[in-house]
C-alpha cells in the first residue's frame, strides 16, 4: 500500500483489471503451493532447518496470496455493485 503513495506502484485501473490480476496470483500460488509445502514437509522430515524454513515461508507466502486473490476476486465483484461514494467502498 505505501508503494502506491510513493508512486512505485500503481493499483489496476478498474475491477476487470483487478480481476484479471487476482485469477493470475491464484493459479500462480494454487501451482506453486502444493509442490512447495511437500517440499517443506520433506525438509522438516529430512532434518534440514535451514530449507525447511525457508520452504515454510515460501509455503506461508503462497497460502497468503491464495487468500488475497480470493479477497481481491470477491471485492472486485462487490465493488461493482455498489454506489460510487457509498458506504462500504471496496477497501484499496
Amino acid at each position: 500500500m505505501a508503494l502506491y503513495h510513493y508512486g512505485l506502484s500503481k493499483p489496476p485501473r478498474d475491477q476487470r483489471r483487478r480481476r484479471w490480476w487476482a485469477v493470475a496470483v491464484l493459479v500462480l500460488c494454487a501451482l506453486v503451493g502444493p509442490f512447495v509445502v511437500a517440499g517443506a514437509v520433506q525438509a522438516w522430515l529430512a532434518g534440514d532447518v535451514a530449507e525447511a524454513l525457508m520452504q515454510t515461508l515460501v509455503s506461508i507466502l503462497c497460502l497468503s496470496g491464495v487468500g488475497s486473490a480470493v479477497w481481491g476476486f470477491v471485492d472486485s465483484f462487490r465493488g461493482e455493485r455498489l454506489p460510487d461514494g457509498g458506504p462500504g467502498q471496496p477497501s484499496r
